[in-house]
């Protein structure tokens, strides 16, 4: 168990260095929010200037305090900060809290001095929050720290907030208020000069008091960190993640195809995906994830019962959900026969059960008791339009209701109209998640059953293989003795060859009267391509021909090719077996400069020239990373056969990822990659890479 940030989060002293009387001041409102909520061990106003602050008397520095001091908050101007991590040191002080801004944020003189202090503390074995941040709460009733700077303190909770923006950080505060969700505890991360999101997630693992994570992240600064840390605790705990930059457009002159589709973003999205992280897109989006996630039952189908006394919520809640994978069965005969006991006929009494404006509270609740006993569907979702004289609230307190009966559902209720202070106590009190829009909905189950897969999925291992790592290196060696960073076709191929990766047979001609005989080795119908050094895109040039039948079309062919690459250094053309039938994919390998290499696939043609229909990966791969990321293209379905079509050799595609992934495990100096394109048969003798490319650091 990490329990090296107790003395942030479980404080038994506090020391507030830059306490103020000025109400307007940061250090008056840390010390105020300290006080008055209940902080159960002892504060220490510090200010050289000042004698009493809030009734308590205050100490020139940190070593005139009579006591051992666990934490210190430091809300003082920059130019004295330093002095405060000097005395901090000296008395022993085991982790600070640094609210000040002007460091690495500003760089210059700014970065040196957070550098400075980071060696201070490193030194002590201090753990430091921030520079630049909002401070730290922990709602636990045996501690009671909140200490920030906002006015508002957040509802006690089973919700870990993690956040790298203090401004987000007092917005989520609020919002959580709003949206009735209880917070265990939070931090706002700042510089993250020491304390990181890493150092978070591995702190909260085995926190007792937290059920759900919730992150704002701009950057992960150890992505293989992050990776070790969040795999492990995604089996035990949900993390749901906002990641700002989605749009963030990177720079990056690629020559590979991968390269141009890896673009800045894709490598957040692949390492949260190979961890079980949630993404969510906006803070709503997170806070509606968060209802179902936190204290609710975990339904084991994918089904949804929705009831409401309005057609046109129910069928924009069943457009909601279904567009996100969900399921509206048919309601049982049983139920149908019950409710019809009480509900006008004109009701509908399929899914969405639409019971009408006739229907009374009363009647929700009833029908909802009817339809929690006899369905199988493990989530069940209540929209009651207020009509007449029969109100949301009234509604609600029959959901309430009903949930104290029927526990182990997951029990949702949507007021469309908007909801007030009293309802979101009730929803709270009773533990049922309370949204404004069945969009939300259906963006929150989702997500859920997302998870709840993952956590369902081996761990998985990364295999090994039998490959020829002499003949790649001396490969390798010799293109780097000649000052080149792209290898030619036939070195490509070679390469993967050597690998175990199954390649289109082929022979390579160095001169026109060796073609007869080349051809006849690999077979018509064939494929002529040029080789040469100083040529990457072959087909741009003309220097792939297709379908040749026969010697004459060989010869010609061949003149073709000579003639349109008169100007370059030509060595030869590589005949190949026209592979015809099968699926086209694309196997590709990128670098993110912080990642490392992102291995990547899709179909290939119009999946992945115009659709963008791809997978990325942080590398290595486990054997579950293969098969997850090939499942979870948009057009995986076509691997698995349509309209009497055979499935596709999917057991060959997994073993080529993972056998590219081998090849950049051991060769750091391939720094991109494509197969383009692997045809992918219906058995692993139909199956072939036909094109390779590979460039060198």
């Amino acid at each position: 168990m990490d329990n090296s940030l107790d003395a942030i989060f479980k404080p038994k002293t506090i020391a507030v260095v830059g306490a103020s009387k000025n109400p307007s001041k940061i250090g008056y409102l840390l010390l105020h929010n300290l006080i008055v909520n209940g902080f159960t061990g002892k504060v220490y106003p510090v200010n050289k200037d000042a004698d009493v602050v809030h009734s308590i008397a205050v100490y020139r520095d940190v070593i005139s305090i009579p006591d051992e001091v666990d934490l210190a908050i430091i809300a003082i101007p920059v130019q004295f900060v330093l002095e405060a991590i000097d005395d901090c040191v000296k008395k022993g002080v085991k982790g600070i809290v640094v609210i000040t801004a002007g460091f690495k944020e500003v760089g210059g003189k700014g970065a040196e001095l957070e550098e400075q202090m980071l060696q201070k503390v490193r030194r002590a074995g201090i753990r430091l929050v921030g520079p630049n941040c909002m401070g730290i709460v922990n709602t636990d009733t045996r501690v009671k720290v909140v200490a920030t700077f906002i006015g508002q303190a957040p509802l006690p909770g089973k919700v870990a907030f993690v956040t790298q923006s203090g401004a987000l950080g007092g917005a989520i505060i609020q919002y959580s208020c709003r949206s009735n969700v209880g917070i265990s505890k939070f931090i706002s991360l700042g510089n993250k000069a020491d304390v990181s999101s890493n150092d978070m997630l591995a702190y909260l693992e085995d926190d007792d008091e937290t059920d759900t994570i919730a992150m704002y992240v701009e950057s992960i600064g150890n992505p293989q960190k992050f990776v070790e840390v969040a795999r492990r605790l995604t089996r035990k705990k949900p993390v749901i993640v906002l990641k700002s930059g989605r749009t963030a457009v990177g720079a990056r002159a690629v020559i590979s195809h991968t390269g141009a589709l890896a673009g800045l973003d894709v490598a957040y999205d692949a390492l949260f995906e190979q961890c079980g992280v949630i993404r969510a897109d906006t803070v709503e989006a997170m806070f509606d994830m968060i209802k179902v996630f936190t204290e609710q039952p975990r339904p084991t189908n994918e089904d949804v019962v929705v009831l409401t006394n309005g057609g046109g919520p129910g069928i924009l809640a069943a457009d909601a959900l279904v567009s996100k994978g969900l399921k509206l069965p048919e309601i049982s005969k049983k139920s149908k026969h019950q409710l019809s006991k009480f509900i006008v006929s004109e009701a509908s009494l399929s899914n969405p059960v639409d019971m009408t404006g006739n229907a009374t509270p009363k009647d929700f609740g009833k029908a909802f008791e009817i339809l929690c006993r006899n369905e199988k569907a493990h989530s069940i979702l209540g929209m009651f339009m207020p009509i007449g004289s029969t109100t949301f609230h009234e509604a609600l307190q029959e959901v309430a209701r009903v949930k104290r009966n029927c526990p182990n559902k997951l029990i949702m209720a949507c007021s469309v109209w908007g909801e007030k202070e009293e309802d979101l106590r009730i929803m709270r009190e009773a533990e049922v998640p309370l949204f404004t829009y069945p969009e939300s909905v259906g963006i929150a189950l989702a997500a859920l059953h997302k998870y709840l897969k993952y956590q369902k999925l081996p761990t998985g291992v990364i295999p090994h293989f039998k490959v020829d790592v002499y003949k790649v290196a001396k490969l390798l060696e010799s293109v780097r003795k000649e000052n080149r960073r792209t290898l030619t076709i036939d070195e490509s191929l070679k390469v993967i060859e050597y690998y175990g990766i199954p390649v289109a047979p082929y022979q390579i001609v160095k001169e026109k009267n060796g073609l007869p005989e080349a051809a006849s080795k690999v077979g018509y119908p064939l494929v002529m391509k040029l080789i040469s050094k100083d040529v990457i895109h072959k087909t741009e040039l003309g220097g792939v021909i297709l379908d040749i039948r026969n010697e004459n079309e060989l010869l010609k062919a061949y003149n073709t090719i000579i003639k349109r690459a008169k100007t370059h250094n030509v060595e030869g053309v590589l005949i190949q077996k026209h592979i015809k039938g099968g699926k086209e994919t694309i196997i590709g390998v990128a670098q993110d400069p912080n990642f490392g290499p992102l291995i990547m696939f899709g179909l290939g043609g119009i999946y992945v020239e115009v659709l963008k229909d791809v997978a990325f990966r942080l590398h290595p791969l486990t054997d579950t990373d293969a098969k997850e990321m090939i499942r979870s293209v948009r057009s995986y379905p076509l691997l698995e056969g349509v309209r009497g079509q055979q499935c596709s050799d999917i057991a060959t595609i997994e073993n080529t990822l993972l056998r590219v992934s081998k090849l950049i495990s051991d060769f750091h100096e391939i720094v991109e990659l494509d197969i383009n394109p692997f045809i992918l048969g219906t058995t692993d003798t139909s199956s072939f890479a036909v094109d390779a490319r590979i460039m060198l650091r």
